[in-house]
């Protein structure tokens, strides 16, 4: 099997075609589960092309066995499947005063789907962890440049020891019962509840077991809280949980309703915590 020409549903609010990014509806969220046409999209570079007959998944560094895994074996692990919400962590930027340099997400860059995979913490376990592991990078095959960087890079994210380890953290392979189509990350992506989505990385070729932090661009440079007046130079807190967050699906915006009873309809959650 090989990954298909990817297509944009006209479910989707484009923002970008290249790197391809687009809203879903709030109206889709209604549903627990986002049909896979109707589920957000945000990537930094072009989608890469891949052949799953060639594709396996490297797993190296602080690791007693170093190994290759191609899907089949993947999926020979013990099977778990998750109902997840996933929010780009610059959805709602455009609502920001005064405006933000980034992608001007209304409210799409969020959605709920089910995941099925085999979780991060088998694959480590079957690689066996040395002592001195402190992170594990998660590396895309999807390649580019960014602006405010040099040169090419590829888009990688690490977890701490604890988030990696944790049993909910998946490498999915399907999505809503099928195969992960092209733009969701196939032949195989990271999910991570409870954190944004920019560690959710896609299009996964390798796992890397590090001794030290990783000090990528997309985690210290890109996907970090910046406060006020704080100098360039200084380390940067990283986004990782969801915070608490609602919207009202139905009625939309600028809708007229006539006169009488209506249901206001609307979504919430949280990263840490039960919605209350």
């Amino acid at each position: 099997m090989s990954s298909t020409t990817s297509r944009v549903s006209e479910d989707l609010t484009v923002m970008s075609r290249e790197p391809l990014a687009a809203g879903t509806s709030l109206v889709s969220m209604e549903n627990l589960v986002t049909s896979a046409d109707s589920f957000f999209v945000r990537n930094h570079f072009r989608i890469p092309q891949i052949e799953s007959s060639n594709w396996s998944l490297i797993v190296g560094g602080e690791v007693e066995r170093p190994c290759s895994l191609d899907l089949d074996a993947l999926k020979q692990m013990p099977r778990k499947e998750l109902m997840v919400l996933m929010e780009c962590a610059g959805n709602s930027r455009a609502s920001v005063q005064p405006p933000i340099e980034g992608l001007l997400w209304d409210n799409g860059g969020v959605s709920s789907a089910r995941w099925d995979g085999a979780t991060l913490s088998s694959v480590l376990e079957q690689a066996g962890l040395l002592d001195g592991a402190v992170e594990v990078l998660l590396e895309g095959a999807d390649r580019g440049s960014e602006r405010g960087a040099d040169g090419e890079m590829g888009y990688s994210m690490s977890l701490p020891m604890e988030k990696a380890l944790h049993p909910d953290t998946i490498l999915a392979y399907d999505m809503n019962g099928e195969s992960l189509s092209p733009e969701h990350g196939y032949p195989l992506r990271a999910v991570v509840p409870g954190w944004f989505g920019m560690t959710a990385v896609k299009w996964l070729t390798g796992i890397k077991v590090l001794s030290q932090p990783f000090r990528g661009f997309h985690q210290t440079e890109y996907y970090v809280y910046v406060s006020e007046g704080q100098d360039n130079g200084s380390p940067k807190e990283r986004v990782t949980s969801l915070k608490v967050k609602s919207f009202v699906t139905w009625p939309g915006r600028g809708q007229y309703l006539p006169v009488g009873r209506h249901e206001i309809r609307g979504i919430a959650w949280s990263g840490q915590r039960a919605v209350a």
